[in-house]
C-alpha cells in the first residue's frame, strides 16, 4: 500500500473516530462525575474571572479617581517661590510671566496658574476649623457659584463637611483668622459656595478664596503669589518624573522649588501601591485555584473515560488526537465560564459606576464610594489569561492518555 493511500485512509477514519469520542465523553447521565466536574469547573472559572475583573477595575478605579481629583483641585506640580539664599525659606513674590511662559512651553504641561496659600482658622459662633486657604484668580470660574461675590472680594468657598462642622450655609458671614506675625489677622468673610470632592484629604483641609483679597489681607501687593499650580496633559500624566526634571532644568535660574502632588500626598500613592500588591497576590491565588480545579476535573473525566479511550487507542487513534479533544473540551468550558464571569463583572462595574450603591467611609478609604473603572483592555486581558491558564493546565492530566495501554484500559472498571 502506498504512502498516499495510507494518508487518505487515515483522514477518512480520524474524522468519524473524533466525533465518536466527543459523543462518548458526553455522558447521558446528568449526574455523572464528569458532568458534575465540568459544571464545577465552569462556575469556578466564572467566579475567578469575576473576582479578578472586579479587583482590577477597583484598583484602576482608585488610581484614576484619586489622581484625577488631586490633579483637578491641586494640580500635578506646584512651583513654590523660595528665598534665593535659602532653599527652605518660602516667601511670596511678584508673579513672573517668564516662569509661566517657560512652564507652558515644557512638553506635557497643560496649564499654570498663580496661587497664594496660608494656614487659617475658620470660626462661626463657637465652632472652629483649621484649613489651608488657597487664593486663586479664577474662583468663580472654578466653582461656577451663583451667589454674587462681595464688592471687596471677601468671599470664601468651603467644603460641605466644613460647612456642617461650622454650622454655616451659603450667604453666612464667618470669621477668618490668618496666622500672621506678631498677632493673628481677623477678617470677616462671606460663604459664597460649598464644594464636595469626596476625598477627606481635600474636603476637610482645604478652602478657596480670591487671591487678590488674600494678598490684601496679608498687606501684600495684588500681583503677589507664593507659587504656581501646574496641570499636566492627561495623556502625559504618567511621565511625571520626566516633566518635573525638564521643568527643573528650564527654571534653574529662577527662585522656585518644585513639589509634585504625588510627593505631597505620598501616603495615598503608597496605599495605591499596596492595592497593586494585593492584586498581584490575588492573581497568584486565582491561578492556583484554577490549576487545582482544572487538573482535578480533567483527571476525573479521563478516568471515567478510560475504557472508551482504550477502545479508540485499539482502533488506531493516536493519543495526541485524544488529548486534543480533552483540551478542546476544557477550553470550551473555560470560555463559557469566563464569559459568564465577565458579564457579571461588567454589569456590577456599570451598576456601581452610575449608582454608587457601594458606599465607603472616607475616613478609612479616602473616598466616599467604591470607584470602579471599566477598562475593557484590562478586563479582556484577565479573560484571555484565565482561559489560557485553564487550557494550559488541562494539558497535564491529558498527558495520562499517552501512557495508557489499550489492553489495561479495556479492563479498567
Amino acid at each position: 500500500m502506498s504512502e498516499s493511500t495510507r494518508k487518505s485512509i487515515s483522514k477518512r477514519t480520524i474524522k468519524p473516530t473524533t466525533k465518536l469520542l466527543q459523543r462518548l465523553l458526553s455522558s447521558p447521565d446528568a449526574h455523572s462525575p464528569s458532568k458534575v466536574a465540568i459544571r464545577i469547573s465552569m462556575w469556578t472559572i466564572a467566579v475567578a474571572t469575576m473576582t479578578l475583573a472586579l479587583a482590577l477595575s477597583i484598583t484602576n478605579g482608585y488610581e484614576t479617581t484619586l489622581k484625577a481629583k488631586l490633579s483637578e483641585n491641586l494640580g500635578d506640580i506646584t512651583l513654590h517661590y523660595r528665598n534665593p539664599l535659602n532653599n527652605w525659606s518660602l516667601q511670596p513674590a511678584a508673579i513672573d510671566s517668564n516662569i509661566q511662559k517657560i512652564a507652558l512651553s515644557t512638553g506635557g504641561v497643560k496649564s499654570i496658574s498663580p496661587h497664594l496659600t496660608r494656614g487659617v482658622v475658620l470660626k462661626n459662633g463657637g465652632a472652629i476649623a483649621g484649613v489651608e486657604l488657597n487664593g486663586i484668580d479664577s474662583l468663580q470660574t472654578k466653582f461656577g457659584f451663583q451667589t454674587p461675590m462681595p464688592s471687596d472680594h471677601n468671599g470664601i468657598v468651603i467644603s460641605k463637611s466644613q460647612a456642617i462642622k461650622l454650622g454655616a450655609k451659603i450667604g453666612d458671614t464667618i470669621t477668618l483668622f490668618i496666622l500672621t506675625t506678631p498677632f493673628p489677622t481677623e477678617v470677616n468673610v462671606t460663604v459664597v459656595d460649598t464644594f464636595e470632592v469626596g476625598m477627606e484629604e481635600i474636603d476637610d483641609l482645604i478652602a478657596w478664596t480670591d487671591r487678590s483679597f488674600l494678598a490684601g489681607t496679608l498687606s501684600l501687593p495684588p500681583n503677589f503669589a507664593d507659587g504656581y499650580s501646574v496641570g499636566l496633559e492627561p495623556v502625559m500624566a504618567d511621565d511625571l518624573e520626566g516633566i518635573t526634571n525638564n521643568l527643573d532644568e528650564a527654571l534653574t535660574t529662577y527662585p522656585v522649588a518644585i513639589e509634585t502632588t504625588q510627593d505631597r500626598f505620598a501616603h495615598i500613592y503608597d496605599w495605591l501601591s499596596l492595592l497593586d500588591n494585593n492584586v498581584t497576590l490575588l492573581i497568584i491565588i486565582v491561578s492556583f485555584v484554577i490549576a487545582i480545579n482544572i487538573i482535578a476535573s480533567v483527571l476525573i473525566i479521563v478516568l471515567e473515560s478510560t475504557q472508551k479511550i482504550g477502545i479508540l487507542l485499539s482502533l488506531g487513534m493516536r493519543s495526541r488526537q485524544i488529548e486534543r479533544i480533552f483540551i478542546l473540551k476544557t477550553f470550551t468550558t473555560a470560555f463559557k465560564g469566563a464569559t459568564l464571569g465577565l458579564h457579571i463583572a461588567i454589569f456590577t462595574i456599570l451598576l456601581q459606576r452610575y449608582t454608587h450603591f457601594i458606599a465607603l467611609d472616607p475616613g478609612s478609604y479616602i473616598v466616599s464610594y467604591l470607584p470602579m473603572d471599566l477598562d475593557l483592555l484590562t478586563i479582556l486581558g484577565a479573560f484571555l489569561g484565565i482561559v489560557g491558564l485553564a487550557t494550559l493546565f488541562s494539558m497535564l492530566p491529558a498527558m495520562i492518555i499517552s501512557r495508557t495501554e489499550p489492553t489495561k484500559a479495556l479492563k479498567f472498571d
